[in-house]
């Protein structure tokens, strides 16, 4: 889908509101709270004690290729997440006094190592595990594929707060119009956060520079975000749109502190920090979810799950966007794909992170799988299936989403040579991309194989 990628929207340039900018503050303080941190500890605890029980269960195979004895298995994958574990608990009874050198990439950041801990076996265990070509086996692989799935949301929520392996990386944080509107689908927005405060001194850094105070700065320069920078780390250069607002480049700026972090020192966690995992006031609004063009990979669309009715929104996903099959995808900020056949609009995504939906232009609402706590999926529909079958040879293709008794629940006719025209003719195609890359309908109909099987 490489192609399709090469042309973006663009953004409108201008400067943050007032609103935006408490919005953003609001932001960085829960990115870099004790709360958000425990909460992504809590849930790595979770996997950690689905890997030990698994490593008592006599199914212990893992793949090859990850510098682990064959014999030993999902042992030392226990092993590993018990020690990321410690590091994580170590590191959380730091940060409640105030100790914020956790994050560094050295000197003993133990949360950096603790999330490194963590990515690892994601990567292992789901991108080259269930989603790749190595499987792991065990009787409780699904359960433990879910409790890392369900870590990584928190793992993106405190993303960027870590101080990062290379120097040179800038800011993570940017300024863009539809900030707001993207950081909504996972940041519970208060709906009046407080006014960014006035720095009582007058602190400023270069790029290049030595950091003095762990905080919130500000580049001087127009156009930049606020970040969250740690003190003793080298003051990163900032990401600034180009005139257009359409792209952004890393710029030297000076930097301005906001807001110093003093929190934790006295040993009280701030009242607000009890609304940072939705637990208060959220914004008002419809339960919406991300999804991206299935041809395109990109042309993103907030879906409102009650309605069906779309939000156009602009985001710099890029290539993850469509790097998930569908059954892979749930809990995961971009929750499904859409396709257009003749002006109508179908869509498969998972709503809350729990429930298979495919949503027809009728308006037709179909619950078709959910994951349950222990991480299995169960089928809403007995026998749910798709067929595919060509219309002769004209090049178009007949969908039937059909029940346990033969009943057909939905059917259209799609255009499907194009998808086939598509791939052909995409040479930046990647090794493992088909023709379910770019065709929505034969991508519905192997996610719901694929969570039939799991859910056998």
């Amino acid at each position: 889908m490489a192609i399709f990628k090469l042309f973006k929207r663009k953004a409108r340039a201008r400067t943050a509101t007032d609103g935006e900018r408490r919005k953003i503050f609001w932001y960085l303080k829960r990115k870099s709270s004790l709360t958000l941190w425990q909460a992504y500890a809590d849930a790595f605890s979770r996997f950690a004690a689905l890997a030990a029980e698994q490593a008592g269960q006599a199914t212990q195979t893992v793949p090859a290729g990850f510098k682990l004895d064959a014999d030993a298995g999902w042992k030392d994958v226990a092993a590993h997440a018990a020690t990321g574990l410690s590091l994580f608990e170590q590191g959380l009874a730091r940060l409640a006094r105030g100790d914020r050198s956790v994050w560094r990439h050295e000197d003993g950041g133990v949360l950096n190592d603790a999330g490194d801990i963590f990515w690892h076996w994601y990567t292992a265990i789901v991108t080259h595990g269930l989603q790749g070509d190595q499987p792991y086996q065990g009787d409780s692989l699904a359960a433990i594929a879910a409790a890392l799935i369900e870590t990584s949301r928190f793992a993106h929520a405190v993303a960027g707060i870590a101080e990062p392996a290379v120097a040179a990386t800038p800011a993570p944080e940017r300024w863009f119009p539809q900030w707001v509107q993207e950081h909504a689908l996972t940041a519970p927005f208060p709906d009046a956060p407080a006014p960014v405060p006035i720095a009582p001194a007058d602190v400023t850094i270069d790029s290049g520079g030595t950091v003095p105070l762990d905080g919130i700065y500000e580049p001087l320069q127009s156009g930049g975000s606020m970040n969250y920078l740690l003190a003793g780390t080298v003051a990163p250069a900032a990401l600034l749109p180009d005139k257009a607002g359409s792209a952004w480049s890393p710029q030297p700026v000076l930097w301005k502190l906001v807001w110093e972090d003093t929190r934790y020192q006295d040993g009280d966690v701030p009242a607000e920090e009890a609304f940072y995992l939705g637990q208060g006031a959220a914004p008002a609004g419809a339960r919406r979810v991300r999804i991206f063009n299935h041809f395109t990979g990109a042309d993103f669309l907030d879906i409102d799950d009650a309605t069906g009715d779309c939000l156009d929104v602009d985001s710099d996903e890029g290539e993850m966007a469509s790097a998930l099959s569908i059954a892979r995808r749930h809990h995961c900020p971009i929750g499904g794909s859409y396709a257009v056949e003749d002006g109508r609009r179908y869509a498969m995504y998972w709503s809350d992170g729990d429930t298979l939906v495919f949503r027809t232009p009728e308006g037709e609402r179909f619950e078709l799988f959910r994951c349950l706590d222990d991480g299995r999926f169960a089928p809403l529909i007995a026998g749910v299936h798709v067929t595919l079958s060509a219309d002769g040879n004209s090049g178009w293709t007949n969908f039937r989403l059909i029940d346990a008794d033969g009943g057909v629940l939905h059917e259209l006719r799609y255009h499907s040579l194009r998808y086939q025209y598509a791939i052909g003719m995409n040479f930046t195609a990647g090794p493992d991309e088909d023709l379910s890359d770019w065709d929505f309908f034969l991508a519905l109909q192997r996610g719901i194989e694929e969570l039939t099987a799991l859910a056998g």
